[in-house]
């Protein structure tokens, strides 16, 4: 299989998400995946200025988000 085709280029991490979610037994809060987004594209210009506030909350939420994926994984194995 020829990976390169077979995921969507994209940073929008909702529409990754939904597109896995039903295989992948994790709650992860879609709010913050919308959240998350920009700092895929628009948090790294200048025009796309983040507060620290912000940036802590989605260092926390991305945290927390791996977290319970590691252990959904760790399980499966």
């Amino acid at each position: 299989m020829n990976l390169r085709n077979a995921y969507r280029y994209t940073h929008d991490l909702l529409d990754l998400w939904l597109e896995i979610e039903t295989e992948v037994r994790v709650e992860i809060s879609e709010a913050g995946l919308r959240r998350l987004t920009p700092y895929g594209t628009t948090a790294r210009y200048p025009f796309g200025q983040v507060s620290a506030d912000e940036a802590l909350e989605a260092v926390v939420f991305c945290v927390e988000s791996c977290a319970k994926l590691k252990t959904w994984l760790e399980a499966r194995a």
